[in-house]
């Protein structure tokens, strides 16, 4: 009798614990218990990161040195930063100071990974981060016309209409931050930050 119900607490534990594990794919990082987790995560340059909200509470993922920032995150709710440039880039939730992260980059800058990706209805990645004099190319994998317009003071680049599989590069002269939509869905929103 006394084997038997050990046997259940013992299993009865296992199984809680499986049901508070998150499948974690490789170069994610989940948001839970007002944590990052992975709280440093290291990556090879050209690398996507993904974070996933996995709590009822609105996060954000904040570039301490204003390098990226996703949109308020509800549960459920993704974001994603390419990092082609090696170094170790600190963030936090603006919500909640005390939740802090580090991606570590390892190598330099990646060969060609100045592309975005127009699928779905959005640009992936969201944000790309590239040096001056860097060249960018949109690609349009959608049936929709899509646009990719800068909505800085600058009005520095507009694609034009992109239809399927039609694409427009534009050459970085000048750092600073560059967001932009889609001028037909502009709920489509990307940035390109452009370093020194």
């Amino acid at each position: 009798m006394k084997t038997k119900i050990l046997f259940i607490a013992v299993l009865a534990l296992i199984l809680a614990s499986c049901k508070n594990e998150i499948a974690q794919a490789p170069n994610e990082v989940i948001l839970s218990g007002l944590s990052f987790s992975p709280k440093t995560l290291t990556v090879d340059s050209g690398t996507t990161v993904i974070w996933l909200n996995n709590e009822a509470i609105t996060h954000t993922v904040t570039s301490d040195s204003a390098l990226f920032e996703s949109s308020n995150l509800g549960k459920g709710d993704k974001y994603s930063h390419t990092f082609n440039i090696g170094g170790t880039y600190a963030y936090h939730c603006k919500y909640h100071p005390n939740m802090t992260g580090n991606i570590i980059v390892t190598g330099g800058i990646k060969p060609n990974p100045n592309l975005v990706t127009i699928a779905g209805y959005a640009f992936s990645p969201s944000t790309l981060t590239v040096k001056v004099g860097t060249s960018v190319t949109w690609t349009n994998k959608d049936a929709a016309i899509h646009t990719a317009t800068s909505t800085s003071a600058t009005s520095a680049f507009d694609s034009g209409d992109l239809q399927l599989n039609k694409s427009f590069t534009f050459k970085f002269t000048t750092a600073g931050t560059y967001p932009y939509i889609c001028i037909y869905h502009i709920d489509m929103k990307g940035t390109i930050i452009v370093i020194p």
